[in-house]
């Protein structure tokens, strides 16, 4: 595990989790879980949901949160990254950081890095946060 990114976490207050499910048993919810339990402030970002996810209303996109965001953390096919990254480069101000999780990529992350944003990519929030390397939650 690269030690440079736990830091990267550890200085955090607000997480975005976009992608997050209302499902519970669904993997997104159980790392946004694991966070709020380890005292972030995760913003939940899922335009569908309609009902509170770890007791708070969800924003429907990325525009609608009206605080600053330290970490975008996705939740979504690599097919749909572009799109995250153009709504991540609209926020104000920029978070520090957008994190891919585990099984996610894609090229069109360097317009964020270009911007100052750094890049996680294909990384498990969770895994990277907790120092272990197999996550009970995670199904291999």
């Amino acid at each position: 595990m690269d030690p440079t990114l736990r830091p990267l976490i550890t200085s955090a207050k607000t997480i975005a989790v976009v992608g997050i499910s209302t499902d519970p048993e669904k993997i997104s919810r159980k790392v946004a879980a694991y966070l709020h339990t380890n005292g972030f402030d995760v913003l939940s970002v899922n335009p569908v949901a309609k009902e509170d996810i770890l007791g708070r209303k969800p924003f429907p996109t990325l525009a609608a949160i009206d605080v600053p965001v330290d970490i975008v953390n996705v939740f979504r096919r690599s097919d749909a990254i572009p799109g995250v990254v153009a709504a991540v480069l609209k926020m104000t101000p920029l978070p520090k950081v957008l994190w891919l999780q585990e099984g996610i990529s894609s090229p069109s992350v360097e317009a964020a890095r270009e911007a100052g944003i750094t890049i996680v990519q294909d990384q498990c929030i969770m895994k990277v946060h907790s120092g272990v390397d197999a996550c009970p939650m995670h199904k291999h």
